[in-house]
């Protein structure tokens, strides 16, 4: 079974932002003044969003960098190699490594990006090296050298939608500190600092836009009205190419404080399907509680969870508690927990998996002998958008 297949119902969840929720997000970049405090080769010891690579040879220092990097950080899937200038189409410069296609897909549907998306020389160049260092990445090649410099900054924010936790941005600007990619690369980070190394992590799910989360607010706002006062849905409904792919989502029901309801679908033809789908089971379907009528609706609050793709651990340590959720397939069980159940009951790892397992049915270290698929989630509220 995938889990798609699975009539899914979810913990009760709280929002959670694990830090600063802008740093969490975005990270921070590091200046150029400050890189004599930083090893030239490695540069800082956590994970990176972005590495500058200015002109040079690929048996140069500037390329050193980048490999050092590589030799710890080796389950990256998407590269986004960005570049300035014309080129060619993404399915001729690719060169040795594969075109991440869902990616790229998403991002022409895009306006403006039809003409974005393709290698210049500088990308194919650097190609060959990128692929031996990261052999099971995909390659998302983004030219940001035509347009008006407000189209560019909109290239960096619809490049917000592919850049999650394994995704990293490889820059090659033309100039050590002008050109467009350095105006493409801010917005895609949400940073306006110039740098050469931009420290942090991209979140465990790309970050919606605000207009995708007003979308899916309203969604669910009538989709629980509909169910509560026993209405179909409004059928019109105007969404984003992000929201027209496949996706997973919980919505969460709370009432006075307490969970009034919480159902999810793991997977849906569309991400906007799911939201719907999810909101009216937690509104009627929960076998927990009796369905909502129209008088429960004033003193509802409501949280929806979008969900990343589901991805299979081999070991505990590649899960982190407050960031991924789990699900657990053993046999006939069954069991998921999203992010913020370890946030809410103040779980560690064990804690966590143990409670899952318990979930599913099975006892505490069932989850030994289980399959174990993590996934993140972004939560919001309608009420705080």
């Amino acid at each position: 079974m995938k889990p798609s297949d699975f009539p899914a119902k979810g913990a009760e969840p709280l929002a959670h932002e694990p830090e600063s929720a802008e740093r969490e997000r975005f990270g921070e970049s590091l200046p150029l003044a400050q890189l004599g405090s930083v090893n030239a080769v490695a540069g800082p010891p956590g994970p990176l969003q972005a590495l500058l690579v200015p002109a040079g040879s690929l048996d140069g220092p500037s390329w050193d960098r980048v490999k050092a990097y590589a030799a710890r950080e080796k389950r990256l899937r998407r590269l986004v190699l960005v570049s300035e200038g014309s080129g060619e189409a993404a399915s001729v410069a690719q060169g040795p490594m594969p075109l991440d296609e869902e990616a790229c897909a998403l991002l022409m549907a895009y306006e403006g990006f039809e003409n974005a998306l393709r290698g210049t020389l500088a990308s194919r160049e650097a190609s060959p090296l990128l692929a031996s260092l990261w052999p099971e990445a995909r390659l998302v090649p983004v030219s940001a050298g035509l347009g008006s410099a407000e189209q560019v900054r909109q290239l960096g924010r619809t490049l917000r939608n592919v850049l999650d936790e394994d995704s990293l941005i490889v820059a090659l600007p033309a100039s050590p500190r002008e050109g467009p990619l350095r105006a493409l690369l801010c917005e895609a980070l949400g940073c306006e600092r110039e740098g050469i190394l931009y420290p942090g992590r991209f979140p465990a799910v790309p970050a919606l836009a605000e207009a995708d989360k007003l979308t899916l607010s309203e969604l669910v706002e009538d989709a629980v009205a509909a169910a509560a006062c026993r209405r179909d849905p409004r059928a019109n409904l105007m969404v984003s190419p992000r929201l027209e792919q496949r996706g997973g989502a919980f919505v969460t029901l709370e009432q006075r404080g307490r969970l009034r309801g919480c159902m999810g679908r793991l997977e849906a033809p569309k991400l906007w399907q799911a939201v719907a789908e999810a909101a009216s089971m937690a509104a009627r379907m929960d076998p927990r509680f009796d369905p909502l009528s129209a008088d429960d609706l004033g003193e509802l609050e409501i949280e929806i969870s979008v969900l990343s793709r589901f991805r299979p651990i081999e070991s505990i340590d590649e899960f982190e508690p407050g960031r991924h959720g789990l699900l657990l397939t053993a046999g006939y069980h069954r069991g998921l927990l999203l992010p913020q159940v370890a946030t809410r009951y103040g779980f560690d790892r064990e804690g966590f998996l143990e409670a899952l397992a318990q979930k599913a049915g099975l006892p505490p270290e069932g989850w030994r002998e289980a399959e174990l698929q993590k996934f993140g989630v972004e939560a919001f509220s309608p009420s705080a958008r």
